[in-house]
């Protein structure tokens, strides 16, 4: 449950961030920014998020995970006795979220190349 949430929060970042500066990437494009190199700036943003929602939920997640662990194990809860972590859990999420954010970039390319760089530039005001 905890996946589905933070894919859904990771595509609304994404899809919020690109309708919010979809009037600075006219802008870019007016000013000689190519299709080229708009697509590396998506990609290489939607990589910095999905690293940084990598990062809190599976490293933050194994801390509390094995924390969890310790505690239970100390109170006796459900005759704990073992730590495996959820190595194909963790894989996952990575895989996931890093296809979710390829077809978000691709996605995000496609639109932009539809649109001329005014109506972009229009649309957002």
């Amino acid at each position: 449950m905890k996946s589905i949430l933070l894919l859904e929060d990771d595509e609304n970042l994404n899809k919020g961030i690109c309708l919010k500066l979809e009037k600075e990437l006219g802008m870019f494009q007016a000013v000689e920014m190519t299709d080229k190199q708009l697509l590396i700036m998506l990609q290489l943003e939607g990589l910095f998020y999905t690293l940084g929602t990598l990062f809190v939920a599976i490293g933050g997640g194994s801390i509390v995970g094995y924390f969890t662990y310790l505690w239970a194990k100390k109170e006796h809860m459900f005759n704990i006795t073992n730590y495996h972590y959820p190595i194909v859990g963790a894989l996952v999420v990575t895989l996931v979220l890093f296809g979710v954010q390829f077809l978000l970039t691709l996605a995000l390319s496609k639109s932009t190349k539809k649109e001329s760089v005014i109506e972009r530039i229009r649309f957002s005001e």
